[in-house]
């Protein structure tokens, strides 16, 4: 909303306040955390949550809430907004169903007001620059979906997701762009706090776009096919190999090189890189693919439980909660094989929402099954680098060339492929040297067999919490440097 409309509002919180923070100091604070989707640190004796990306603590029990890492306190507007997200949080589901401000608890009196400083302002600034748009939407972490000409997903706040769908005007029609809401956004913020929020939202939008921060947004793939400037990696080998340990550390280097944001995609069935990183997984992309296909009505195509949303919306929206974001990678588990039946209708449609999904990223990495199915099927973009695991065997190495056979084989255009020799002990037999000679693959790494990576494992902890002293991390960290870095150039 404009200025004073967003004072005006901020000065009826002030009598309030207090019983906002009386409100929520009624339940436990693990309670509070829980309904809302925070964090609750006990020895700080403080909630964490993210509003639009931004991080804020509220010490418990004054219940101030202050920017991360700062003593002032934010402005009353938004400790309103967000003491009032903790005090009505009461941890409903998200309905999967996009709503306009209009079907907001008496949004139909104001929906005017908020199109004009919300949808009018965006169009003034974008016109028929959609790509624009998309540019600033990927820079907030937007999500993107198929509505619209663009449309983003956004995480405004930790159990509330608004979405901004843009129409690209013609001869007939001018541009326009909405702000639309989940459905059960009103279990967490009243609707003039949901205005707030949605302003907000435009806000930084437009502080996107303006001419002055154009120039350090990512760039997407233009009309002529043009890559993104995203870095994909792949890896790929038999089971018993390590793959999952050397996708867990080349991703712990990145992050720790702040090389910029990654998403994880664990392709392999057993779903188990979430341990390796130290990340929750409740839900794959297998789990969405079998539920949807269990709720499609034979006769007329539709969905039973979700009437009137296409499939690529429902897919769209389900892979949107799937995704587990982590504090410095986010991870999206494939999870099981397919069933019996016909696949490929819903395979193209979940292979452009990932392709979506990973333009904003600056890393994907994807952990793979020793088949290479998940590329086969072209549920993927294509692959800057690709890493062969093996093990210092004549079966790991038999199998290492009949993955590079594959990655050959594939519709899918592999720019560079590397082995890597893992879990190796003394020399090499003259036998096994020969036949990695033989590959046609270039060996960029040998990995030493290493107990403390053993030792995680046994106890349980992810193996991202491998000391920096580690032979294997050391290795992995030389595989990335001599690959990941010459690839990321080359995407530049």
């Amino acid at each position: 909303m404009g200025t004073q409309g967003r004072e005006a509002w901020a000065a009826t919180f002030q009598p309030v306040l207090q019983q906002l923070r009386e409100r929520i100091l009624a339940r436990p604070p693990e309670q509070v955390a829980d309904a809302a989707g925070v964090g609750w640190r006990g020895e700080a004796k403080e909630l964490r949550l993210t509003c639009l990306g931004e991080a804020f603590r509220i010490p418990w029990p004054a219940l101030q809430v202050y920017p991360a890492g700062a003593d002032r306190p934010c402005s009353a507007d938004l400790q309103g907004l967000l003491l009032y997200y903790l005090a009505l949080a009461d941890g409903a589901p998200p309905a999967l169903r996009w709503i306009g401000f209009r079907e907001l608890p008496d949004g139909w009196l104001y929906h005017q007001a908020f199109q004009g400083y919300t949808g009018e302002p965006l169009v003034q600034a974008v016109g028929n620059d959609v790509d624009a748009f998309a540019r600033a939407a990927c820079k907030l972490g937007g999500r993107s979906f198929a509505f619209g000409d663009a449309a983003f997903a956004f995480q405004a706040l930790p159990r509330v997701h608004l979405a901004i769908v843009y129409w690209q005007g013609d001869d007939e029609f001018p541009p326009r762009a909405q702000v639309l809401f989940d459905a059960a956004a009103s279990h967490y913020l009243p609707t003039d706090g949901l205005a707030v929020l949605g302003h907000l939202l435009v806000h930084r939008l437009l502080t996107e776009l303006s001419p002055t921060r154009r120039d350090d947004t990512p760039s997407l793939p233009d009309k002529t096919g043009q890559e993104a400037m995203t870095t994909t990696i792949a890896l790929a080998g038999k089971g018993g190999t390590g793959k999952t340990t050397v996708a867990a550390l080349l991703i712990k280097h990145l992050i720790e090189c702040g090389s910029g944001s990654i998403l994880a995609i664990d392709a392999d069935p057993s779903s188990n890189l979430n341990l390796a990183l130290g990340l929750p997984l409740e839900q794959t992309i297998g789990d969405i693919r079998e539920d949807m296909l269990k709720q499609v009505n034979t006769s007329n195509g539709s969905l039973a439980n979700r009437p009137g949303m296409s499939k690529a919306d429902y897919l769209d929206y389900e892979i949107e909660y799937a995704l587990v974001e982590g504090e410095y990678v986010d991870l999206l588990a494939m999870g099981r094989p397919e069933g019996p039946g016909c696949y490929c209708a819903v395979n193209h449609i979940l292979r452009d929402i990932i392709d979506r999904l990973g333009r904003s990223y600056e890393y994907v990495v994807i952990d793979n099954e020793a088949g290479l199915e998940h590329l086969s099927r072209r549920t993927t973009r294509d692959v800057d680098v690709l890493l062969i695991v093996t093990d210092p065997t004549m079966r790991g190495i038999i199998a290492a060339s009949r993955i590079a056979e594959i990655s050959r084989e594939l519709d899918v255009n592999v720019k560079q492929a590397y082995l890597v020799l893992n879990r190796v002990s003394g020399d090499l037999s003259p036998s096994v040297q020969e036949a990695i000679d033989s590959l046609g693959v270039p060996l960029v790494g040998v990995i030493p067999e290493d107990p403390e990576i053993m030792a995680l494992d046994a106890e349980g902890r992810p193996l991202v919490d491998i000391g920096q002293g580690s032979r294997v991390y050391r290795a992995v960290q030389g595989i990335a440097e001599k690959t990941v870095v010459g690839a990321r150039a080359l995407v530049k």
